[in-house]
């Protein structure tokens, strides 16, 4: 209890610093908003009408309490494009990059895991070279290059999977793939480097001397033990996938919060790209506070100091 309560004491001011930052970093970006929304052709009462629709007539001390006060009752304002409310369009959103985050996960600790535990148990042997080639080879390769080289072989030429929007399992895969292509190779290295680490432990040493069979010291004595640190990283991984596919959804066509964005940069939606800046700020502090409560609940004797 206490190490939750310190937990939500030091979330607070990074929220409010989060907040702070979402709301000074667009308005301090060079250039009248007004003017990159409409263009110099505009005539000045549409410029003084916008100006004033979005507040930007009253001091920016005036604008930020307006901003705090329309956040406490979840109001991020009205898209300039749909002029539907921006948190209504990012919940409609939210489900698709949900479910594109959570299949990347899924199949990243499916294939990451196993083989680097493969790998601990082979250590220095042909499986182990093997692997971490493999890893180092998806820790390298950017999205922005695996995504178009996945459609060209995939979808182009051998027609195996759909390219673009969102659908059944198969328009899930090609994306899956390349934002899991990283995350997996990460999770092999952190399973390995772990398990390693575990096996040094003087219980597993005597695992080992009690005649124990690999499967057993390796899958039940050190595989649950040495999965703490990926936990930790699990919940970063959770939330960037969530929050940082801009890339991805907008290559794929895939209609989550990534391309929402990317539309809303395009057509200088001024309200909704600080609404889904915001949010995504918002969504990565609680899921990486949440996993700190989950690790302290799941791994109590860590001192809460540590």
């Amino acid at each position: 209890m206490t190490f939750l309560l310190r937990r939500i004491v030091t979330t607070l001011p990074v929220l409010f610093g989060v907040v702070t930052l979402s709301f000074f970093f667009i308005h301090f970006i060079p250039g009248d908003p007004v003017e990159i929304m409409l263009g110099d052709s505009a005539r000045l009462a549409d410029k003084t009408q916008l100006r004033k629709e979005l507040g930007l007539d009253q001091p920016i001390a005036t604008q930020y309490l307006v901003f705090l006060k329309n956040l406490s009752q979840f109001d991020l304002g009205t898209s300039l494009q749909s002029k539907q409310p921006v948190l209504n369009e990012i919940f409609e959103k939210l489900p698709a990059s949900f479910e594109l985050g959570l299949a990347t996960l899924l199949f990243s600790l499916v294939l990451g895991v196993p083989l680097g535990v493969i790998s601990a148990m082979k250590k220095n042997g042909f499986w182990d070279w093997c692997f971490s080639t493999l890893a180092l080879v998806g820790l390298s390769s950017p999205s922005f290059w695996l995504a178009p080289l996945l459609i060209w072989l995939f979808a182009l030429e051998l027609n195996w999977f759909p390219v673009s929007e969102r659908g059944g399992f198969l328009h899930l895969v090609l994306p899956t793939l390349t934002l899991a292509s990283g995350i997996a190779a990460l999770f092999l290295r952190l399973t390995r480097s772990s398990l390693l680490e575990t096996l040094n432990e003087d219980y597993m040493k005597t695992a080992k001397a009690k005649g124990l069979s690999t499967f057993q010291i390796f899958f039940i004595h050190g595989l649950g033990n040495s999965l703490f640190p990926l936990l930790t990283t699990f919940g970063m991984v959770l939330g960037s996938l969530i929050t940082g596919t801009v890339i991805v959804e907008t290559l794929f066509d895939w209609p989550g919060l990534g391309t929402l964005l990317f539309q809303a940069i395009q057509n200088r939606d001024y309200p909704m790209v600080q609404g889904c800046v915001l949010f995504v700020s918002i969504l990565y502090v609680f899921v990486n506070a949440l996993t700190d409560v989950i690790y302290q609940l799941l791994h109590p004797q860590v001192s809460v100091d540590s």
